[in-house]
This record gives C-alpha cells, structure tokens and sequence, in this order.
C-alpha cells in the first residue's frame, strides 16, 4: 500500500469508527491499522471494547498480541485462553499461549501448550524454539 493509500484508510476509518464504534468490522479494522502501525495501546483500547463478541476470533487474537507486545503476558495469557476455548485445536494459540507462560516464568505451563501445539503441527518452529528456551532456563537454574 503507499503511503497515502494508508492515511486515506486511517482517516476514513477512524471518521467511520467515531461515527458507529459499536461497528466489529470498523473497529476491528482500525485496531489492525493501529497494531501495524506498532501504536499498540490505541489497538488495545479499541479491541478491548469489543473483544467480548464470541464470533470474532480476529479481533480476540488481536487483542492478546496487543497485551502481549505491552509484554501485559498475564492478560495475553487470559485473552488466549478465552480464545482457546472456542478453537482447542489451534496450534498458534497454543504457541502464543506457550510465550506468555514462559514470559511469566510458568515454565511447567509453557513446555505443555508447547507440546500440545506440536501434537497438531509436528515441526512447528515456534513451539520448538519455545521448548529450546524453557530446558536452557532450566538448565541455568540447576547450574546455580
């Protein structure tokens, strides 16, 4: 997209969400805009308004990589168990799952969604590399 293509859309979305923010689409719409924009907590703040409509998996991930780019792995780690709920077998929730519980140092809880993930996507780099990351924490913690 150039440049003006996405301060036309910015402008046109953010007019249309301040007419009717109750609109999913448009916000979610310029939640996403916000987020590639790296202007995290504007997306939080949209996303957080309308993450409770359960048919909108877009918008509850969105939220979650929102809170966990505010490294908030805690309310990542709720978003995406609300989001595991609805769709148990998607190894990408797994492995967000598995970031956020190793960012709160939930090792335990980090290698099973890590695992679990695997179990769907056998050489899923993600999961792998999160496995790689928890036995070196662990193998810090017996040295000392």
């Amino acid at each position: 997209m150039e440049r003006n293509d996405i301060e036309n859309a910015s402008k046109y979305l953010k007019q249309s969400y301040s007419i009717n923010p109750k609109n999913t689409d448009i916000a979610y719409k310029l939640a996403k805009l916000y987020y590639n924009q790296k202007k995290y907590n504007l997306a939080k703040e949209i996303l957080e308004d309308i993450w409770n409509n359960p048919n909108n998996a877009d918008t509850i991930n969105l939220l979650g990589l929102c809170y966990m780019k505010l490294k908030d792995y805690k309310r990542a780690e709720l978003v995406f168990g609300k989001l595991i709920e609805a769709f148990p077998k998607n190894h990408m929730v797994m492995g967000y799952l598995a970031q956020c519980c190793f960012e709160l140092k939930e090792y335990d809880k980090a290698q099973n969604w890590a695992l679990k993930a695997l179990e769907i996507f056998s050489d899923w780099d993600d999961a792998i590399k999160i496995l790689k990351k928890i036995k070196e924490k662990r193998e810090q913690k017996d040295e000392q």
